[in-house]
C-alpha cells in the first residue's frame, strides 16, 4: 500500500485538527543533548507539527515528507524561518548527506517507516554521536463511558482502525530494531478541547477515514458529542509517548 495516498486531500484537516506536541518534548531533548546539537531531520513531518516545536527553539530542521501537498503547506507556514528546509522525499531516501544530522525524529510517523531501509537511512544521515527521537500522541483509552462509546464507533465504522489501532513499541523493541546502546522513555500528558466541527475534523484527518458512510458517521459522532459535551466542547486526552534512542 502507498501510505502517502491515505492522506491525499487531508493536508488542511491534518494541519488544523491534529493535536499539538507538548512543549516538554523540547525540554527533554535539551536535557538529552549536548551543546553541539543543531540539525534535526524530521522524517514523516506531515504538516510540521513536531518541526515547529524545534524551529521555535532555534534548531535547524530538515522536514522530510512524501506527500507533496503537505510539503507545500509547510513551506508556506514556515517561510519566515531561515532554519527550515522542506524536502519532498521519504524515509528510505531522504537526500541528506552522510553523517550530517545531530538528531533524527519521527513524530507520529515511525509506524509508517518501520522497515530496514528506513532504519539504515536514519543511521546513515546521523552523526556517530547522534540520537533518534520517536514520539506520538496516543489517545487515552480509559474505561469511562465516553471512551467506550467512542471506541465502539471507531471499530464499527472504520475497518482500517481495527487493523492498526495499537502502536506496539517499547524500549526493548526499539533497542533491537536500531541495535542501540540504550533507549530512554517518557510520557507527557496532552489534550485537545474541541467543538463539534473540530471533533469531526479530528476524525476526518485520520488515515483510516476512508470508505465510510458519511451520514452514519456524522450522526454517530454528533450523538456522542451531544451526550458528553461540556459547555459545547469535548476534551480528548492523550499521552505523548517519547523514546530517545542513543546509538
Amino acid at each position: 500500500m502507498d501510505t502517502t495516498k491515505l492522506y491525499d486531500k487531508k493536508e488542511i484537516l491534518y494541519d488544523k485538527f491534529r493535536p499539538e506536541y507538548p512543549t516538554g518534548i523540547v525540554s527533554l531533548i535539551n536535557n538529552e543533548r549536548d551543546s553541539t546539537v543543531k540539525k534535526i531531520a524530521d522524517i514523516g513531518a506531515g504538516t510540521g507539527r513536531l518541526s515547529e516545536r524545534f524551529l521555535d527553539q532555534g534548531f535547524i530542521v530538515f522536514a522530510i515528507e512524501p506527500n507533496e501537498k503537505m510539503v507545500k503547506l509547510m513551506i508556506h507556514k514556515y517561510e519566515k524561518f531561515n532554519t527550515f528546509h522542506a524536502i519532498n522525499s521519504n524515509s528510505e531516501s531522504t537526500g541528506l548527506p552522510n553523517d550530517s544530522m545531530d538528531m533524527v525524529s519521527f513524530g507520529q510517523s515511525f509506524h509508517w517507516c518501520d522497515n530496514p531501509k528506513s532504519i539504515i537511512e536514519a543511521k546513515r544521515i546521523l552523526k556517530p554521536s547522534g540520537k533518534i527521537l520517536i514520539c506520538w500522541n496516543d489517545r487515552e483509552k480509559t474505561e469511562d463511558a465516553f471512551n467506550q462509546e467512542f471506541e465502539e464507533i471507531l471499530l464499527r465504522l472504520f475497518p482500517l482502525y481495527s487493523i492498526n489501532k495499537e502502536v506496539l513499541y517499547d524500549a526493548d523493541i526499539l533497542k533491537r530494531k536500531f541495535m542501540s546502546k540504550s533507549v530512554e522513555y517518557k510520557e507527557i500528558a496532552n489534550s485537545q478541547i474541541l467543538d463539534i466541527d473540530g471533533f469531526v475534523g479530528r476524525l476526518e484527518s485520520n488515515s483510516y477515514f476512508i470508505q465510510v458512510h458519511k451520514k452514519e458517521f456524522r450522526d454517530s459522532i454528533e450523538q456522542l458529542f451531544i451526550k458528553f459535551k461540556k459547555n459545547r466542547l469535548i476534551k480528548i486526552n492523550y499521552l505523548c509517548k517519547i523514546f530517545v534512542i542513543n546509538l
